[in-house]
């Protein structure tokens, strides 16, 4: 949020094409979620 000056409440979507992206905003990403990534991707993909 600091990129947009937004409260840390107020969340918002990232756009990103790679596990390696999702690692700059998270610690660990979830088996369930990886696997949808390596089916997916390069392609659509929603994960909340």
């Amino acid at each position: 949020n600091q990129v947009k000056g937004r409260p840390p409440e107020k969340p918002y979507s990232l756009h990103l094409y790679d596990a390696a992206q999702v690692l700059q905003f998270v610690d660990d990403i979830p088996p369930a979620a990886e696997r949808l990534m390596k089916r997916f991707w390069p392609g659509p993909l929603t994960i909340v």
